[in-house]
């Protein structure tokens, strides 16, 4: 099985679809279902885990649209963080994004932090990667309501970014 950008667009895209009904269960709305689709598929796989390159491209968008934020607004990413819906200081989608954030050696102390959040709480790291879907979500929205890029050229350059993630020159 070959490891691809297309989960992760495929959940910023379900991020993206508007919830008309607000008591819809949460493992009915699209973005959950796109990540409970993914975590079957790894039950399914013999040493490969879908539902960890997912967590991993849903981590590396929103990191990379958090900087195109604040590259935008000339502001800090802790700022940015700090003024984002959802991600309080405590919150497991900031606590990922800073680490992240932190340079390269942020990719390998992301990894191993998610992995010490799976092992620990399944239900609680399939929740960060659906936070991460609308925590990307929300950027992308407020990229484009501050007419900085609209949504459908903000998940091409998102692609294109995540295109190059997963390449395996990456």
């Amino acid at each position: 099985m070959t490891v691809s950008h297309e989960p992760v667009m495929e959940l910023v895209r379900a991020s993206l679809i508007p919830v008309e009904n607000k008591l819809t269960p949460r493992r009915d709305l699209p973005a959950c279902r796109v990540v409970l689709r993914v975590a079957r598929a790894t039950e399914l796989t013999d040493g490969v885990h879908p539902v960890h390159d997912l967590a991993a491209g849903a981590g590396v968008a929103a990191s990379g649209l958090t900087l195109w934020l604040a590259k935008e607004r000339d502001m800090d990413v802790k700022e940015v963080l700090k003024r984002m819906p959802g991600t309080g200081p405590d919150g497991l989608v900031a606590g990922m994004l800073r680490t992240l954030l932190t340079g390269p050696k942020g990719m390998d102390q992301a990894a191993d932090w998610l992995m010490e959040l799976f092992d620990r709480d399944q239900d609680a790291y399939l929740d960060l990667i659906v936070d991460l879907g609308s925590y990307s979500a929300v950027c992308i929205e407020i990229l484009d309501r501050l007419g900085v890029s609209e949504v459908e050229q903000s998940l091409e350059d998102l692609e294109e970014m995540l295109r190059d993630y997963y390449s395996p020159s990456g």
